[in-house]
């Protein structure tokens, strides 16, 4: 039999009946982001209705029920800003944080006091029940405030429940994360309260209504409550992510054609309120940083903690009066690092690095979140309380103290030099499978004039079903999710320069 010695490309799609994704595993990991249709009923509905009013936009929910169905929720949120009280009387020092925040949120007119609380006519009127989250890793805001929009009194809706969510117009983040590490100067910044800044229509205000206590100025009756409602889009209701998103994407369209550049970052690097990019150069990335600037204020969001791996680029950022990145460590050796998507980024040294310290704080007895074991433990039917098996239980803490381990990964954040004379750039994609597990790994390879780099560009793991597989269908499977993993990642990286892929395997039954 004559095997080739490696497949040039393979179209992950090719072939293939759709009976063929349920055998192989319907969850196999790689799918497409939907993308937006422009016709689409939501962009519609908010391309008609969204204003542009003294510097701010104005949008308003998409409600798929009428607003009469809508209960006020009153006494659920009554309850819980009654327990909420009692914690403030015990602990003042939360009740000041809190306080300061909502009256800087009334300074700043995103919200406003409820005087006449009786229901306006056909107005919706939702009370939101709202705690406190603290967050210690976070430079700006160690303390938020959430609020509920999924609560409902009983056998009533919830807020959510009636509006509808809108479409996912954030880019794939397997692209963004790969894209970012295609550029030489890394760029990262976010808009500082991206949500707050956009105004809410009059009409919908009521719907998000808060109650306070009035312990400032009431410290006899701790159940006497302050009424306030929204005058901007807050963090919470299901709707806000697309309300955002699509303000901003109508927002950058004005700004095409004169900064083309900038408005391309800001359409395809920007996820949620984060901007992730990069630019070949410094003067690039200068430019990019100052035009996405310009566009984001004349919409009255401030992008802010501007960050890169280029110091010479943060001097200059600062000496231009934009706000850098404040950079810091939770570690005893004090390397600046800081978070992308949740990863983190040493941006001195410029490589990923993973962070275990919240899974070593887990009890060894108890969680378990390693998903081989995970299966082990389902597979013996043992309640979610019951000691593990001895069997399991060693495998768990081999685990448990091998993890330290993983902290001391260095992942170059650069896979492609930019400035550098690259000849040959090739996606090397590899599968393989075992009775408990397959997966699948990609590496670029770029040949440049002096030198020949080889890094990981990503990589993807699914436990073997429950159900008993052949060795060679769970090869196949990885051969399957190695050549959609290819796929995906050629997509991203042929934006920069042409790349050949290559498949590898050692299993030849499963070839043939």
């Amino acid at each position: 039999m004559n095997l080739p010695q490696t497949i040039i490309y393979a179209d992950a799609e090719f072939n293939i009946p759709k009976r063929i994704d349920i055998l192989l595993g319907e969850a196999i990991g790689i799918k497409e982001v939907s993308s937006c249709d422009p016709d689409d009923q939501a962009m519609q509905h908010f391309k008609s209705s969204a204003r542009f009013n003294s510097g701010r936009y104005e949008v308003g929910f998409l409600w798929k029920r009428d607003k009469q169905e809508l209960n006020d929720n009153f006494s659920v949120a009554e309850n819980r800003a009654k327990s909420l009280a009692k914690r403030f009387i015990r602990d003042t020092t939360l009740f000041k944080q809190y306080f300061e925040i909502l009256k800087e949120y009334e300074s700043q007119g995103i919200i406003e006091r409820v005087f006449q609380p009786e229901k306006p006519t056909k107005r919706a009127v939702f009370y939101l029940p709202h705690q406190a989250v603290f967050r210690q890793e976070s430079l700006t805001t160690k303390m938020r405030i959430v609020f509920d929009a999924k609560s409902h009194e009983d056998r009533q809706l919830a807020l959510n429940e009636c509006i509808w969510p809108g479409v996912n117009l954030n880019p794939n983040i397997i692209h963004l994360i790969i894209y970012f590490r295609l550029n030489t100067n890394a760029i990262t910044a976010d808009i500082e309260s991206a949500f707050l800044q956009i105004s809410l229509s009059d009409e919908d205000r009521d719907a998000v209504r808060l109650l306070f206590p009035e312990l400032e100025s009431n410290q006899t009756d701790p159940y006497k409550f302050q009424m306030y409602r929204f005058k901007r889009v807050m963090f919470g209701v299901n709707v806000s992510p697309f309300l955002l998103s699509a303000t901003i994407k109508y927002h950058i369209e004005k700004y095409r054609e004169q900064y083309p550049a900038a408005t391309k970052m800001l359409d395809t690097c920007l996820y949620v309120d984060d901007v992730i990019g990069g630019a070949e150069n410094i003067y690039q990335a200068l430019k990019l940083s100052k035009d996405a600037d310009t566009i984001m204020k004349n919409a009255s969001m401030t992008l802010r903690k501007w960050n890169s791996n280029n110091q010479t680029l943060m001097r200059t950022w600062k000496g231009k009066g934009l706000e850098i990145h404040s950079r810091h460590s939770e570690d005893s050796s004090r390397i600046p690092l800081s978070k992308v998507l949740g990863i983190l980024w040493n941006v001195v040294h410029d490589y990923f690095t993973i962070d275990v310290k919240g899974l070593m704080e887990l009890d060894t007895s108890k969680p378990i979140t390693k998903i081989v074991v995970l299966q082990s433990a389902a597979t013996e039917e043992l309640a979610w309380d019951d000691e593990l098996p001895p069997d399991i239980y060693a495998i768990w803490s081999q685990w448990w103290l091998e993890l330290p381990l993983l902290s001391e990964l260095k992942i170059p954040r650069m896979i492609l030099d930019s400035s550098g004379d690259s000849r040959d750039v090739q996606i090397h994609t590899f599968s393989d499978a075992s009775q408990k597990a397959y997966g699948a790994a990609a590496f670029l390879r770029v040949k440049y004039k002096d030198r020949i780099s080889i890094n990981l560009v990503t990589s993807k793991s699914r436990v073997a079903p429950l159900k008993k597989l052949s060795l060679p269908r769970l090869e196949l499977m990885g051969a399957l999710l190695a050549a959609r993993l290819a796929k995906e990642v050629k997509k991203i990286i042929d934006q920069k320069c042409s790349t050949k892929a290559f498949l590898w395997m050692d299993s030849q039954i499963t070839l043939f």
